[in-house]
């Protein structure tokens, strides 16, 4: 990531793929629209291209599934 000033993200830690145009409005799964991000920077996308009322979502329900299941 590298923002307006030039200044380059330096996280090198828990990278993820991001699709540079979204996979899900149909984006290539190919290596040319795929990008390492940190793990804010590709929220900060995704909300972009969904909204935040669409990744907090999807992140609640992430977090709902792991949660350990009482015994």
């Amino acid at each position: 990531f590298v923002d307006d000033q030039g200044r380059r993200c330096s996280e090198r830690y828990r990278l993820e793929f991001h699709h540079h145009f979204p996979f899900g409005k149909g984006g290539e799964p190919s290596l040319a629209n795929i990008r390492l991000l940190c793990e804010q920077h590709n929220r900060y996308f995704a909300e972009v291209d969904y909204g935040n009322a669409a990744v907090q979502a999807r992140v609640e329900d992430y977090r709902r599934r792991r949660r350990p299941i009482a015994t």
